[in-house]
């Protein structure tokens, strides 16, 4: 399990470990932005694309969230690997 706290901004150190964090991304993690966990289901340089559940009591396929989104608000990646 990779973890971050805090706000990413300017820290070139939790910069790095965001970048770290984003290229360890595969099919199946599942990532927590803080406040919702999604499973991983595709990946490109620049977007994941998940599945969540439990809002609004369905199940979303296909969200794609941008590599730029997730840096201000990722908090943790669980892996399966």
């Amino acid at each position: 399990c990779w973890e971050i706290r805090g706000y990413m901004g300017d820290n070139p150190a939790i910069n790095q470990k965001f970048e770290e964090m984003w290229n360890s991304i595969r099919i199946g993690d599942i990532v927590n932005d803080y406040n919702h966990s999604v499973l991983v289901i595709g990946k490109t340089p620049d977007r994941i694309t998940v599945v969540e559940g439990n809002r609004g009591g369905k199940v979303h396929w296909g969200r794609q969230i941008l590599k730029e989104s997730l840096r201000k608000g990722l908090a943790s990646i669980e892996t399966v690997y």
